[in-house]
């Protein structure tokens, strides 16, 4: 078997968000993961192991140019994540130019073709898990993040009647958690939990109650939401990708503006858990067949990204962002006096 190298973020050594893509190439190839703890010591990984015995090198969710140009291996794969990568600048994707890049977020991919990368599309589904057709409203909240807090779920519940409500603490590194009031507790019934003991007990909670709050402002892939779905929950999530990419508000889950979020209507609960179940259903389907085009990309020889190729197009894009900033810089306050100290002959005093 051919030998190829996983950079993987050691959270998912706990998390295990990472082990599906494992699995996978396991079945084709030598696997050998190697765990970066950048994010909490500062360090990278020393990657002086991979070797030009290695046919492939990937990066699952961070990367760095430092990381790629050490390699010796030129056939670089990276999986990045949306909540990750969604909004970082081009000199991100300027250094890292020439990897291949495999893409969960529909989004995310739509933006790299432009730039010039390698790169494919795939979603992922889970597998169905049950549908529980148990009426009424109560609520599941895992509270992973501060973007999410109870003040958000508040808002999007105010015009309903829950039996209950069960907030999950367990957030995510360097997040806080937030309690509801003394009196939402009682009105909202609200049970709590730290962390489960096994996989099983979360996913136990979770199909205890009919309507369930994606965690995040935007994800990378959305385990927590999907699997929820694949238990025909109804899924409130932000309007941003990944769960916009997978919900249709109204149809099978709901959507919620983050910078407003209001009240919502869950008059047609029933139909769309059942929607939502059957989007996992058929979707899994889609991935069970499309899956293994991921090995097939992998194969593929790297291509050189002559999108950043003429140096003076990246040049302009810089040089046009750097005067974008310097125009923000004279609408603050300060920037505001310079000006008119410029164009006025009069002496400004504070």
């Amino acid at each position: 078997m051919d030998k190829i190298a996983i950079i993987d973020h050691s959270y998912h050594a706990k998390t295990k968000s990472s082990a599906f893509i494992i699995d996978l190439l396991k079945e084709h190839y030598e696997v050998d993961i190697i765990l970066d703890d950048s994010w909490k010591e500062g360090k990278e990984p020393d990657l002086s192991c991979i070797d030009d015995s290695y046919k492939v090198v990937v990066f699952w969710q961070s990367i760095s140019p430092q990381m790629v140009e050490s390699l010796k291996c030129n056939n670089i794969v990276f999986f990045p994540m949306y909540d990750a990568c969604g909004d970082v600048t081009i000199d991100y994707w300027y250094n890292i130019r020439n990897v291949k890049v495999i893409c969960f977020s529909r989004t995310l991919h739509e933006k790299l073709s432009k730039l010039g990368f390698q790169c494919m599309y795939i979603q992922y589904f889970p597998q169905p898990i049950s549908f529980n057709s148990q009426k009424g409203l109560s609520l599941f909240f895992w509270h992973r993040r501060c973007e999410i807090t109870w003040e958000t779920v508040r808002k999007l519940i105010e015009d309903t009647e829950l039996e209950a409500v069960h907030i999950h603490k367990a957030v995510d590194p360097f997040q806080t958690f937030t309690p509801p009031s003394t009196e939402d507790e009682v009105h909202y019934n609200i049970s709590y939990s730290d962390w489960f003991n096994t996989k099983q007990d979360y996913l136990d909670a979770v199909d205890a109650k009919s309507i369930y709050i994606a965690p995040r402002i935007t994800e990378g892939i959305g385990f927590s939401f999907l699997e929820a779905m694949a238990m025909g929950k109804a899924v409130v999530a932000a309007d941003r990708p990944t769960m916009n990419e997978y919900i249709q508000d109204g149809i099978n889950g709901y959507l919620f503006s983050v910078e407003n979020p209001r009240p919502i209507d869950f008059t047609n609960l029933e139909q769309v858990k059942e929607n939502a179940f059957r989007t996992i259903v058929e979707g899994r389907k889609r991935w069970d067949k499309g899956k293994y085009k991921i090995l097939d990309f992998i194969e593929e020889a790297p291509r050189k990204n002559h999108y950043f190729e003429k140096r003076n197009r990246y040049i302009q894009i810089v040089t046009i962002g750097n005067k974008v900033k310097r125009i923000i810089k004279y609408i603050l306050p300060y920037g505001l006096v310079r000006l008119y100290q410029k164009y006025k002959t009069i002496k400004v005093t504070f």
